[in-house]
């Protein structure tokens, strides 16, 4: 059996509240379920597996949105930014900090992940004497995406935090960069291969997050744009006006990490102020304060150096959304950012269509195509194999989140809607689960009244 779970966005506490013990709680019960369930085989007869793999699909520890990459200005000592050189001994000093802030700030739910490999397994009962149970083995296996990227960096000081990653969570990975190209990770191919999957986060498809020219070694515009504007807003607004402006406003300033789609978070800025009826004073401060802190990130190099020949790039579009919000109304600028985000993203916000290009598609091994990164849970059709009087079905998903959510009204375009997520899937070889090849659930918990 294999599980797999993704973007997690697990940090140090800074930019927000993350998801608790009691979620790693409830996925342990719902883990030792699947494992009993697993353990029923073809002919129906029940023989406890001994052991299943984990899959944790990137962005489960979230280097990127945390204040310590903010504590210092351009021209301080000690200023580092994700685009700096990675080998500098200022930028590792940094990734420690932070890893080490994510790790203790989580280290319940890393407990009781790290018991499933060690000291607390789940158990299921014993076939023999149905008083006792037996245990079974969880493999911890960790790939990473675009906002946990420093994992995958080569050397010795970066192998040292690894490892600290890798004892605080009971991981199986072996030595090395964690992997991102599973392609190019043999032990991690033949963990998809004996489930028929083929897994990967997913951050490729997305060109504001992953540039391929760099690879996965190299920050991009979507670090820029959550470290200079998403995790600086709420510090400066608290530093130039807290004294001035509701508690509970300067609270959920910490929340525009989970608004999706991101780049609708003024609209949703601008909904809070309304709906708190924030004086229109205040409202102009706030604002004021956006629009400095979006002028500077457009002005950065790093940004600059982004903005190519070709029309309608990623920087444009920045550029575009940053600006459009003192010309026209909310329900317009949301409308206008949506058609943004389907031109940037090839016409719709799903993935699935990129899994029929995958080879593990093509050369029919795969049944089941996963990504992660949209945050948005699917199940999508892919094909229907025939061979001989037999036949499989070729499946795309996407693994969706462990996290809160603000998501975009359709009925009005300056309404958001909360609520939490929580979404895991699970595969079976083929003498597992009475011959069924998967199972997913994804849940929501709404907003308290």
């Amino acid at each position: 059996m294999l599980v797999i779970i993704s973007d997690l966005h697990l940090t140090d506490g800074s930019t927000g509240v993350t998801i608790g013990p009691a979620a790693f709680e409830d996925f342990r019960s719902r883990l030792q379920e699947l494992a009993f369930d697993a353990s029923f085989r073809p002919d129906g007869q029940y023989n406890p597996i001994k052991s299943l793999d984990l899959l944790l699909l990137g962005d489960v520890l979230d280097i990127i949105r945390s204040t310590k990459w903010t504590t210092q200005k351009k021209g301080q000592a000690g200023y580092v930014r994700p685009w700096h050189d990675p080998q500098s001994a200022l930028f590792i000093d940094k990734i420690r900090e932070i890893t080490q802030g994510i790790l203790d700030h989580n280290v319940l739910a890393f407990q009781l992940l790290k018991g499933l490999s060690s000291d607390r397994p789940i158990t299921i009962p014993d076939p023999d004497d149905g008083r006792k149970r037996v245990p079974v083995h969880t493999n911890l296996y960790y790939l990473v995406g675009n906002h946990d990227w420093f994992f995958h960096l080569p050397g010795a000081a970066y192998e040292a935090i690894r490892q600290q990653v890798t004892q605080a969570l009971g991981l199986a990975n072996p030595a090395g960069p964690y992997p991102h190209d599973p392609a190019q990770t043999p032990w991690l191919m033949d963990i998809y291969k004996r489930h028929g999957v083929f897994a990967r986060h997913g951050d490729i498809f997305d060109p504001f997050n992953y540039e391929a020219k760099q690879g996965r070694n190299a920050a991009t515009l979507g670090d820029a744009f959550v470290v200079e504007l998403i995790n600086l807003f709420p510090q400066e607004v608290r530093a130039r006006m807290g004294n001035e402006l509701p508690p509970e406003l300067l609270e959920n300033l910490n929340e525009l990490a989970n608004v999706r789609p991101s780049l609708l978070v003024p609209v949703w800025i601008d909904t809070m102020l309304q709906n708190m009826k924030i004086p229109k004073r205040q409202v102009n401060q706030v604002k004021a304060i956006w629009d400095e802190l979006a002028n500077a990130f457009l002005k950065l190099d790093f940004v600059r150096q982004k903005d190519t020949v070709r029309p309608f790039d990623a920087v444009d579009v920045l550029e575009i959304v940053l600006r459009l919000y003192d010309n026209v109304s909310l329900g317009t600028a949301s409308k206008v950012i949506r058609f943004i985000e389907d031109k940037l993203w090839g016409g719709e916000s799903s993935f699935a269509r990129h899994a029929l290009n995958e080879p593990a598609f093509k050369e029919r091994w795969a049944r089941h195509i996963i990504y992660g990164h949209t945050h948005h849970y699917e199940i999508v059709p892919l094909d229907k194999v025939y061979e001989g009087y037999e036949s499989f079905d070729q499946i795309y998903y996407n693994s969706g989140t462990w996290h809160a959510a603000h998501e975009l009204a359709r009925a009005r375009q300056d309404r958001f809607v909360f609520f939490h997520v929580m979404t895991f899937l699970a595969f079976f070889k083929p003498d597992e689960r009475k011959g069924r090849p998967f199972e997913t659930w994804s849940g929501t918990l709404g907003e308290k009244r």
